[in-house]
């Protein structure tokens, strides 16, 4: 895998943790 893609993959799961943490306002972190 390029480091272009494993900066993008990152970049993807910390976006999906942000939002995920604004929609279920939850103070257990990623994917609690």
């Amino acid at each position: 895998m390029s480091p272009a893609m494993t900066l993008m993959a990152l970049v993807v799961v910390n976006l999906s943790c942000t939002l995920e943490m604004e929609i279920e306002r939850s103070s257990s972190g990623c994917f609690g």
